[in-house]
């Protein structure tokens, strides 16, 4: 059975970005606090999973040797053209 919940004080930038943020979204505010409860709160399993799925594949592809950040490639490239 769904339950009500009262939320007091909120600041008035925060109540302006939820109304905001809500008509992007084309919902009421309220349909956007439920909307950014349940994304922040429940478990994605569908997005878990795929993640998985998709680490696991890279994996299967690499033969299973650890795999360097892309980002500390880039770094390192830099790092070593500027010496």
């Amino acid at each position: 059975m769904p339950q009500a919940v009262t939320i007091r004080q909120i600041p008035d930038d925060v109540h302006r970005a939820l109304k905001d943020r809500a008509a992007r979204s084309g919902r009421s505010v309220e349909a956007e606090i439920r909307h950014i409860l349940a994304e922040n709160c429940l478990p994605a399993p569908h997005h878990e999973a795929w993640l998985a799925g998709l680490a696991e594949r890279a994996r299967i592809r690499t033969g299973h040797k650890p795999q360097t950040d892309s980002a500390t490639l880039i770094r390192q490239e830099r790092d070593a053209r500027l010496g």
